[in-house]
């Protein structure tokens, strides 16, 4: 009875842990995913259908070439369902053209099997390539939407953490009153407030900048995704909208840009002030988030395909 339940349980957290693209999965998730990978690695055509990949070997050695790299490929990025189609589509395939092969001499392939076996390895290709893409978009969409949720936390974080800094400062000199007591100037305040805005605006434009042109990418791949392009275009937001924060505050952009914050605590209306410097530093770093887009080849590093030799022409698939 225990053995039953445990084996149940087992199946239960495999399946869990199979909906979700190898290298993507955290928690007991990932523990069962490492588990279950452990007891079974990838599986190879040539081991699932060895006669037919043995026949047809002979016969077209480059389709069933592909057709084998795109059934491993379909195990590491697709999602339980999805693999498991892609691997039956390619399977019945190669069997079906198999039958269609036979009695045929060596070295020769009917042109229907051969057809149909062009068939089948674009139709495989087709589906993976469009599939691990629209996973991959999924993916790489809520890893904007977490990062920049986690930058509003880490900016409030910041934000308290600079206003013990400011009012620390302010205590060293008279050491003997409260610290609670010392009273932190409006232009500290208003100061510390830009820095905050115009960080949040530049993580929320970088990711409004990626999504606006994630489905443009033709081939967007998982290795992509998982090595946190995504965090890397948040934190090229914050840095761009840092950029234009400190020419700004510095001067350098006085003639093009006034900052409205400027003597903001002073105002004959500081509530007027205070409320347009505040939407103008949070557009300003929306609009700098939107400069990530200058740094290229972050979310597809090989979107283009590579050129072929000198001389030589593109692989065109048999029976074109």
């Amino acid at each position: 009875m225990t053995t039953t339940v445990r084996a149940r349980i087992d199946s239960w957290d495999e399946e869990r842990a199979d909906r979700r693209p190898r290298g993507l999965r955290t928690g007991r998730a990932a523990a069962a995913a490492e588990d279950a990978a452990s007891r079974s690695a990838l599986v190879r055509l040539e081991d699932r259908v060895p006669s037919v990949v043995d026949s047809l070997a002979r016969l077209a050695p480059d389709d069933v070439a592909a057709l084998g790299a795109v059934y491993l490929r379909a195990q590491k990025v697709l999602n339980g369902p999805d693999c498991r189609y892609a691997m039956a589509m390619i399977e019945d395939g190669l069997r079906t053209v198999t039958r269609a092969s036979a009695g045929t001499p060596d070295g020769a392939i009917p042109k229907q099997a051969r057809c149909a076996l062009v068939g089948v390895r674009r139709s495989a290709c087709d589906f993976v390539d469009r599939r691990e893409g629209e996973v991959s978009r999924h993916y790489y969409a809520r890893d904007l939407g977490r990062g920049v949720a986690l930058s509003f936390v880490a900016l409030i974080a910041v934000g308290l953490l600079g206003l013990a800094v400011i009012r620390t400062w302010l205590w060293l000199p008279d050491p003997q009153q409260s610290w609670w007591a010392v009273v932190i100037p409006m232009d500290s305040l208003v100061a510390l407030r830009d820095v905050l805005l115009a960080l949040g605006g530049g993580a929320a434009g970088a990711a409004v900048s990626v999504l606006l042109r994630l489905n443009q990418e033709a081939e967007l791949k998982f290795e992509t995704i998982a090595e946190g392009a995504a965090r890397y275009r948040i934190i090229l937001g914050w840095f761009f909208a840092l950029a234009l924060l400190f020419l700004v505050k510095g001067g350098m952009a006085a003639n093009l840009i006034t900052d409205p914050s400027a003597g903001a605590g002073q105002a004959a209306s500081p509530g007027q002030a205070w409320v347009s410097s505040w939407f103008f530093w949070a557009g300003l770093g929306l609009l700098a988030g939107f400069n990530e887009r200058w740094v290229t080849h972050i979310i597809a590093r090989d979107s283009k395909p590579s050129a072929p030799p000198s001389g030589e022409s593109p692989p065109r698939p048999p029976g074109d």
